[in-house]
């Protein structure tokens, strides 16, 4: 079988309120009914994963509301609108890490973009990482607390098992067309 090799699209942008904003959105995150999420491969402490809130909850509209431009110029840095009709996020939900809390590998599906907002990432919690589809090769992106990352939804990726005692917080959510 033959490849092709193409570059992916992977783009780190600074939410630029984060710091102004980061208290009120773990307040409003925290006033959210979240679950525990552990199967056989996974040990997430909090999320709304399960209750599919489609960005309806008083932290991700609020999170929405203010990284509306960052998230639009990180969408333009890569689509053409001309070329396709506009995106829309599907769906937004938040993970909370505690020590020994992972992810472990999946991907979105059909989401075109994924994104990735590092609410809590203090020195010692991992980042996501992405698997290349070819080489099998793990890349983790040098993102810090208060970067959004974006990345193809179709990319394996994973959260890595959280081995600091500090709390690791993220809002998630994709972009389809439509």
């Amino acid at each position: 079988m033959n490849y092709s090799k193409i570059n992916c699209p992977i783009i780190i942008e600074k939410f630029p309120f984060h710091n102004q904003y980061q208290n009120e959105l773990l307040d409003l995150m925290s006033d959210e009914p979240l679950s525990r999420l552990i199967n056989e491969k996974d040990l997430i402490s909090l999320t709304d994963w399960d209750f599919h809130n489609k960005g309806t909850t008083k932290y991700s509209k609020y999170f929405l509301h203010l990284a509306r431009n960052t998230i639009n110029q990180m969408i333009l840095s890569i689509h053409k609108p001309s070329l396709f009709e506009p995106m829309k996020i599907d769906n937004v939900w938040c993970q909370r890490y505690q020590k020994n809390d992972t992810h472990s590998w999946h991907n979105h599906g059909v989401a075109v973009m994924s994104f990735v907002y590092y609410l809590e990432l203090p020195t010692g919690t991992p980042g996501t990482e992405l698997m290349d589809p070819i080489t099998k090769e793990i890349h983790q992106p040098p993102v810090e607390e208060g970067d959004i990352l974006m990345f193809p939804g179709f990319l394996f990726h994973r959260s890595p098992e959280n081995q600091s005692s500090e709390m690791k917080s993220v809002i998630a959510f994709n972009s389809s067309y439509g």
